[in-house]
């Protein structure tokens, strides 16, 4: 908790927005920056190494090329779009005051496990191999059930599904409710870090070429699996038994499902490392009856009924919302509607538009320099405090107060000042 609190503190003075990249240099850059502001929404900042990092994570998770400027650019969108989504969605939750507790924390993660019949060591080699720790990890979870808890209260809550529109939907379409495509699968995998350097990722590719080959030369796949394979979850023949679309990553889900029968694919490489699948038998898909769809198609209903309502209640969150991007970020995606564009010149500055000026008043505008005298005149900037995630919560919630404007600088130091960090 320690790292957290120093981080935050660090967000505070330059007005980040906390990710997984800790940055301890800030250069001065030009048009062709290394790192800047790519975008803000309300006090929050999003630096270019924030999201260039996800897009590479989201172009290496799905197998999709840089050269590929179509698809890259729609990845670019929807990241930026769901990162504006997540801010505005925690801020409500924030202004709010919800708070999620460690108690719901472990008790989501320890479900998540259960639920993927993932033990403890292969828990930590899959956050090792995405290049997350167990405590950015444990705050990931905390943001989704902060923003699950407001998304039910402003918007499921307001959705109704009634029994004669499933059934009638079901009538319809009656013959795209089937049962799902499963597939007996067995798998060889070599472990390689997704940032693996090219000497290594070709020496893994090697290997697990040369194991192919002994394979198609007579081999067995199961006594070659169970001598090579590094899958810390696999059997004896490095069987995963039957799966279905939406259980593994979608490199290795794609190259399955496309595999005939009996056949060995070629190497596939997804977050985890370089695999060799191998299809043993595949179920047939059967038409549902209406009492076997009829949760799939109360949810069919329910998404789009969902889909309407959320961009309503965005819409009005917008609405109220500072939203401005750099004309750099602007020239790598699609519009999503509501946001302005501004020159970045320096990732010290924080430039404010007029609009945003307006909103909230000249005389409530912080400099970056204002931010930095605050914080050193408040209790969080003591290194030795071990903040709880539920104060840290509040810290940031009234930081946000302050930074709108909406309570005054002796009312945000008696607030932090009084809370028990220790």
């Amino acid at each position: 908790m320690k790292a957290q609190l120093l981080f935050m503190i660090k967000r505070y003075k330059t007005g980040f927005l906390p990710t997984l990249f800790l940055l301890f240099a800030f250069p001065v850059f030009s048009f062709a920056y290394t790192d800047g502001v790519a975008l803000k929404v309300n006090s929050e900042i999003i630096t270019f190494s924030e999201f260039n990092g996800k897009v590479n994570s989201e172009l290496k998770r799905n197998g999709i090329s840089k050269e590929d400027k179509a698809k890259v650019k729609k990845i670019k969108t929807a990241i930026v779009k769901k990162m504006v989504d997540d801010i505005l969605v925690k801020d409500q939750a924030i202004e709010k005051e919800i708070v999620v507790e460690d108690e719901e924390v472990n008790k989501s993660i320890e479900n998540i496990k259960k639920k993927n019949n993932i033990s403890e060591d292969v828990f930590a080699v899959m956050l090792e191999n995405q290049g997350v720790t167990n405590d950015e990890y444990r705050e990931q979870i905390r943001d989704q059930i902060l923003s699950s808890r407001i998304i039910n209260e402003e918007v499921n809550s307001k959705i109704i599904v009634n029994d004669e529109d499933v059934k009638a939907y079901y009538e319809a379409n009656k013959s795209t409710f089937l049962t799902e495509p499963e597939i007996e699968v067995e798998h060889i995998l070599l472990t390689l870090k997704a940032d693996a350097p090219p000497y290594e990722h070709k020496a893994v590719l090697e290997r697990i070429n040369g194991i192919r080959e002994q394979i198609i030369q007579g081999t067995s796949f199961e006594v070659m699996a169970a001598q090579y394979s590094q899958d810390p979850s696999k059997g004896e023949t490095g069987s995963i038994g039957f799966i279905k679309r939406g259980v593994t990553v979608p490199p290795f889900e794609n190259a399955a499902f496309a595999l005939p029968i009996g056949e060995i694919s070629e190497p596939v490489r997804s977050p985890f490392g370089i695999h060799l699948i191998k299809v043993l038998s595949k179920k047939p898909q059967l038409e549902l009856t209406y009492e076997e769809a009829l949760p799939q198609a109360k949810n069919v209903l329910f998404k789009k009924a969902f889909r309407k309502h959320y961009e309503e209640w965005m819409k009005k969150v917008k609405a109220n919302a500072f939203l401005e991007f750099s004309h750099e970020l602007s020239k790598q995606i699609d519009p999503i509607g509501g946001e302005k564009t501004f020159e970045a010149v320096g990732v010290y500055q924080y430039p404010i538009s007029r609009r945003e000026r307006a909103r909230i008043g000249k005389k409530n505008y912080r400099s970056v320099e204002e931010k930095r005298k605050l914080a050193k005149e408040t209790n969080t900037e003591k290194q030795g405090v071990d903040l709880k995630p539920e104060l840290l919560e509040k810290v940031k919630f009234y930081k946000r107060l302050f930074d709108k404007g909406l309570i005054s600088k002796k009312e945000y130091l008696k607030k932090i000042n009084s809370l028990e960090l220790n």
